[in-house]
């Protein structure tokens, strides 16, 4: 449903999300893309902490290859930032494709997405991430629930996805992944860009 003017620019949602936004074909692809990135440690603001972020994370720049995927992404999050947010969105230069295992209880504990604190050279020319983007590879694993929290994580909110859905959220929203209990889960995620609120 196509949300009023009004009603955009008078509420901000704390997600919104498109089931089956990828499909069976789609995620085949995104695997043979990613088979051939080198995976790094994930890493947190602080740079590499165990106790808050454990997973491993493989960079998708644009090229021939990745085209169809960056050209996909970007009409799901214009859609879905037309419909429910309205903020002024300059795009993203890349895409993390992470990884949590089992074997060391992949998860990331409670963060938000902004880059917070004092003033730092800013490659990004004054831009920062307004709206977060995450999108459900795989449905075999156990644990792994992606949750949202407004202002008490005790009384956080398990974001229902299933397999191939995007969710789209403020890029200040705390949120987490808890930890994987069987099997490896698998996601895309993005930070869109745009200039500072006013």
């Amino acid at each position: 449903m196509r949300r009023g003017i009004a009603d955009r620019y008078s509420r901000t949602y704390p997600w919104t999300f498109i089931h089956n936004a990828f499909n069976e074909q789609d995620l085949e692809r995104i695997d043979l893309l990613v088979a051939k990135i080198e995976p790094k440690e994930g890493l947190t603001g602080a740079g590499l902490d165990k106790d808050v972020r454990r997973s491993l994370v493989r960079w998708i720049d644009p090229s021939p290859t990745s085209g169809w995927l960056f050209q996909k992404m970007d009409g799901l999050i214009e859609s879905l930032n037309d419909q429910f947010y309205g903020f002024q969105l300059y795009g993203y230069d890349t895409i993390q494709h992470t990884t949590y295992n089992e074997d060391d209880a992949g998860c990331y504990d409670w963060h938000i997405d902004m880059e917070l604190g004092q003033a730092q050279e800013d490659i990004r020319f004054g831009l920062t991430r307004k709206l977060s983007a995450s999108i459900v590879l795989n449905d075999d694993f156990e644990g792994g629930q992606f949750q949202v929290a407004q202002g008490d994580n005790s009384k956080a909110t398990t974001v229902e996805a299933s397999k191939g859905s995007i969710i789209v959220f403020p890029s200040w929203m705390h949120h987490r992944v808890t930890p994987v209990t069987k099997g490896v889960r698998k996601s895309l995620v993005v930070w869109c860009l745009g200039s500072k609120f006013v």
